[in-house]
């Protein structure tokens, strides 16, 4: 299980290098292993705000970045000619304070890791989000992204020493 992380240095570094990343690093590795297993895959992406997190921190709650809409990235895997969805997004030391799926049967959907608003779903590999991340060299970090990012992995730590004390 790879640890969740956000920041700018995992958003499009090499995953198993880092041994952490976000939904898309960490989906888009998942997609890779099941393409190269035999199964079909689409990547597929929501809008979402961390506000909608249901347990996020009251200091985390009302940073600026926490309300601004981004694009979470899960996968549906064609298992048995069903469209499943999956979402390797939390990693199990998050649970149960983030929806990380850690008793999955194989067969039916995984919960995603936020509300789906909107789904926009494309083959893997796809196209369109593999021509952005090679042109996405140097993304514009502000400093307040930084500091939100550092929180919340602070917050992703705090939460796995006291699953880990258990």
């Amino acid at each position: 299980d790879i640890p969740y992380e956000i920041g700018p240095l995992y958003e499009n570094n090499d995953l198993i290098k880092y041994g952490r990343g976000g939904c898309g690093p960490k989906n888009r590795y998942l997609a890779k292993k099941l393409t190269n297993l035999g199964y079909k895959v689409k990547v597929c992406f929501t809008p979402y705000s961390w506000s909608n997190l249901k347990k996020l921190p009251e200091k985390l709650l009302h940073h600026p970045k926490a309300r601004r809409i981004g694009n979470h990235v899960y996968l549906k895997v064609k298992i048995s000619s069903q469209w499943i969805k999956i979402d390797a997004t939390w990693d199990r030391w998050l649970y149960p304070i983030l929806p990380a799926n850690i008793n999955w049967n194989g067969r039916s959907n995984q919960t995603i890791a936020t509300p789906i608003i909107r789904e926009i779903c494309q083959d893997y590999p796809e196209p369109y989000m593999s021509n952005y991340l090679k042109n996405k060299k140097n993304p514009k970090i502000t400093k307040s992204d930084g500091d939100f990012s550092e929180k919340m992995n602070k917050w992703f730590n705090e939460i796995r020493r006291k699953n880990n004390s258990k």
